[in-house]
Order: structure tokens, then C-alpha cells, then sequence
């Protein structure tokens, strides 16, 4: 969301919510999660977050060498069915990656119902 022009929309509601309790109460937990973090996203969740706990697999900015990661150039009226190509001749695991969850949603239900692949 932060990347998405949400920033401001984000910062308001965060704003709006007290980050600690004066009263001695539980002080505000925020959990952000990102299989990737720009730096601009990275310096606006510094922001946002305190004493944040950051787990990294790997070296961050760099790939892991185990994974292989291949792009194929494709249009948009063959991308369904590139895609149940790939999944059927692969041997999971596998990661599709979507840029949205109605999208996430959409390639779940074709797989289910044109491939074998089990979860």
C-alpha cells in the first residue's frame, strides 16, 4: 500500500492512532511485511515503526543463487494458457507472483480447474 499512492492515506490513520498509551496501557504494534522494500518504502517504514525487528533471508538487495528465475515475454491473450503450460511441464515448488489478490484469486481457480497441480 505504501508504494501504491496510499502514503498519505497510511500516514492519517497511523497519525490518528496514539503509537503509545498514556494511560500505561499495551502501546501500538504495527507489523509490516514485504517480499521486497525499496528504499523509499524502507525510509517510510522507519518511519512509522519503532524498535522494528527486520528478518532477512539472505543478503538484502541481492537474489538467492538456488532460485531460478526466468521471464518469458508473452501477450495478453496467451498468458493463460502460457501459464498452464509452464505449471504443468515445472516441478514444484512453485511461485507465481500477481499484482493484485482478484488477480491472485483468478489464476487459482483456472489452475484449479485446468491442471492437476495440488497445493
Amino acid at each position: 500500500m505504501l508504494d501504491m499512492g496510499l502514503e498519505e492515506s497510511v500516514k492519517s490513520i497511523l497519525n490518528s492512532i496514539p503509537s503509545t498509551n498514556e494511560n500505561g496501557g499495551q502501546n501500538r504494534i504495527t507489523h509490516l511485511f514485504s517480499a521486497t522494500l525499496p528504499a523509499n518504502v524502507e525510509n517510510l517504514a522507519k518511519t512509522i515503526t519503532h524498535n522494528a525487528a527486520i528478518i532477512s533471508i539472505g543478503k538484502p538487495g541481492l537474489g538467492k543463487k538456488e532460485i531460478l528465475q526466468k521471464v518469458e515475454m508473452v501477450t495478453n491473450e496467451n498468458k493463460k494458457k502460457h501459464l498452464i503450460k509452464v505449471l504443468e511441464k515445472s516441478t514444484p515448488p512453485i511461485i507465481v507472483f500477481v499484482n493484485q489478490k482478484i488477480v491472485a484469486d483468478t489464476v487459482k481457480n483456472m489452475i484449479e480447474t485446468k491442471t492437476k497441480v495440488c497445493y
